[in-house]
């Protein structure tokens, strides 16, 4: 029992009304490392000219590896986590030649994830309860390490198994104020250090049943809920006294009961809530500029098969967070992929590029700078130019910074994106079709929409249609003028006043048209469904994306290259396992703006070692701009200036 129950007294955060500003920062080059660190490594982040470098863990992991090294009476413990004096001096000296050069950087930060050998206090538990360094983090916790673990309804602390040298894998509940006041203490004595920031790390919930997810997760249903629908819906009598015997996060979809769906709610307002009070409230009451994102999953990391984005439910920690707290107070958005492999399927015309997702990601977050990480350390530009095509940013998968030529890549790469940064901002979408992500649906606990918008993703990303992903909550009269036709989930039932919206829109021309069962009866080969759309005349391995630059007269063309040779790959070291195979001479077939005359097209890339800007050939017949892209390498940039 807790020495006090004052704590759970506490409103769980300030409205955001109240929150201080979010920073403005613009991303786009980003340097990443997770692992141990050397002086070499730290020489290699800093030669790459990043905005951001993130590299290093501040969180409640930290913590834990502090009280590990100090029951060892060690400087160090566990190089990746931090931990000791000799790695905290080496990233204070390290952060301090960053900003002499310009480079914010950016620190690891879990909420939740950390580890101990609760029998034998080591870890987390003496960090907090034995060797708790007052001189930088103030007053010692009012009560013990256990307290603030995340635990079962009997009060026995979740654990997920060994994790280093006799110690276990635990969670610090994000629900419980104590916890809260550690991470607080954590954010604080790392802005003393002198970091720029934080990403936000293993953002999960397990199946905390403590007394204050109790509690939560009760106000939580009686905001929501009348007494007689807790009673018929959920099977409580009397929601003051229940006892949840556990409250769930991520679950089996087919395995779901109503309350299942209900406790993923709750536990990710909680999670967001502890982001605000710690991070976007606390840590920029502290440092006004703080630069604050999220390391989330757009896959099951824990599901079979692996392989497949857009889990809900089962995955993706914001699915069923209110949409209007998506990436609100945010700099950036940072989702992780897996592994590529599981991805690159080429018998099934998958090549391990994610259009679709990355659109998703841009949508959500209402343009933030994204990324997706890749565990892929071989494919560095193609992901590099992917992000940076979908208005992103990258690499989110750190290569080796170890080795020169690695860092040359990146470098010329960082070059390039620097010296034409005017092409990459202010950007407006030029898609010619919206598909309707259902995410009423996924707050429902439905997922068959969410595959009927996947499969139809697929389609237009691998026809390499022009098209947006447009979230349900977000249509309106405005937004669907944009586009020719419009692709809805047939079970995606929106809301009432979309689904008028949709209506006027058809009464006025548009098509909207439901997702069908097979492509076949979506596209023909005349085209799609007699409308003529631009095209890219290209191997399905070769992917474009175009975003309008209205005040500058431009369209400013996306091409990005995913094919490689996999066996001469096996054979290579370095940045030469990419092995990218060439396209050559690619026609183009692009609509222009209403009355728009072209003067010049230009091709760029970073690919080149020619820094001139090449000029080719076009025609232009009324609307419609015809010419051919002589080479691309991974990436390539058409400027297409007309007045």
């Amino acid at each position: 029992m807790l020495t006090t129950l004052a704590w759970m007294l506490l409103p769980i955060a300030l409205p955001a009304s109240e929150l201080p500003p979010t920073p403005d920062f613009w991303l786009q080059r980003s340097a990443v490392h997770y692992g141990d660190l050397d002086e070499q490594v730290l020489r290699g982040l800093l030669s790459v000219d990043a905005q951001m470098v993130q590299v290093g863990f501040f969180g409640a992991g930290y913590l834990a590896a502090h009280g590990a090294a100090q029951k060892r009476s060690q400087a160090e413990f566990w190089g990746a986590y931090g931990g000791g004096e000799i790695k905290r001096q080496m990233m204070k000296r390290f952060i301090e030649r960053a900003h002499a050069k310009g480079v914010r950087v950016q620190g690891m930060f879990s909420i939740a994830l950390t580890y101990g050998n609760l029998q034998d206090s080591d870890g987390l538990v003496h960090a907090i309860d034995h060797a708790w360094p007052e001189d930088r983090l103030g007053p010692r916790p009012q009560v013990s390490a256990l307290e603030m673990l995340q635990r079962d309804v009997h009060g026995k602390p979740l654990d997920a198994g060994s994790c280093e040298e006799k110690n276990t894998v635990v969670w610090g509940c994000p629900a419980n104020p104590h916890w809260r006041r550690v991470l607080k203490a954590l954010v604080k004595d790392g802005i003393e250090l002198g970091l720029d920031g934080f990403t936000i790390t293993f953002a999960q919930r397990q199946t905390c049943a403590c007394l204050h997810c109790q509690r939560g997760l009760r106000e939580f249903l009686v905001a929501k809920y009348e007494p007689d629908v807790l009673r018929e819906r959920f099977g409580i009598e009397n929601i003051a006294t229940h006892t949840f015997p556990a409250i769930n996060g991520f679950y089996k979809p087919h395995e779901a009961s109503p309350l299942a769906l209900e406790c993923l709610k709750f536990g990710q307002r909680m999670l967001f809530e502890c982001e605000k009070e710690v991070l976007l409230d606390y840590g920029r009451r502290l440092k006004p500029d703080l630069i604050v994102g999220q390391w989330n999953h757009i896959y099951c990391y824990d599901c079979n098969p692996w392989n497949d984005t857009f889990a809900q439910l089962s995955g993706d920690e914001r699915c069923t967070l209110p949409t209007e707290l998506w990436g609100v107070g945010e700099n950036f958005t940072w989702f992780s992929i897996g592994n590529a492999g599981g991805y690159w399927r080429p018998e099934e015309g998958e090549y391990a590029q994610f259009t679709l997702e990355h659109k998703y990601l841009h949508e959500a977050g209402r343009g933030l700078p994204q990324t997706i990480k890749v565990d892929d350390e071989a494919r560095l530009r193609t992901y590099l130019a992917e992000a940076v095509a979908h208005g992103g940013f990258g690499p989110a998968r750190g290569p080796h910074y170890k080795d020169p030529d690695t860092c040359e890549v990146l470098n010329r790469y960082f070059g390039f994106l620097r010296e034409h940064e005017h092409l990459y901002r202010p950007i407006e979408s030029y898609a010619e079709v919206g598909l309707v992500f259902p995410r009423r649906a996924v707050h429902r606990g439905e997922t068959e929409p969410v595959a009927a918008f996947k499969r139809a993703g697929k389609w237009l990303s691998r026809r390499n249609v022009l098209y947006d992903v447009v979230l349900d909550e977000f249509v309106d009269a405005e937004r669907l003028q944009r586009y020719q036709v419009v692709l809805l989930p047939r079970e995606a039932q929106i809301g009432r006043v979309e689904e008028q919206t949709m209506r006027d829109w058809q009464s006025g021309g548009g098509d909207l048209r439901l997702i069908p069962e097979h492509e076949s009866m979506l596209f023909s080969k005349r085209g799609f469904g007699g409308y003529e759309l631009s095209k890219l005349d290209s191997p399905p391995t070769l992917t474009w994306s175009i975003w309008k630059q209205q005040q500058y007269g431009r369209l400013v063309v996306h091409l990005v290259n995913y094919d490689r040779d996999v066996e001469v790959a096996k054979r290579q070291i370095g940045p030469a396992r990419e092995a990218m195979r060439v396209v050559n001479d690619v026609d183009v077939r692009l609509r222009v703006p209403d009355e728009a005359l072209v003067k010049h097209v230009s091709v760029l890339s970073p690919d080149t070692s020619s820094e001139s800007v090449q000029r080719i050939s076009f025609s232009q017949k009324g609307k419609w701009l015809e010419l051919s892209v002589p080479r691309i390498e991974v990436y390539s940039i058409l400027v297409i200036q007309y007045i």
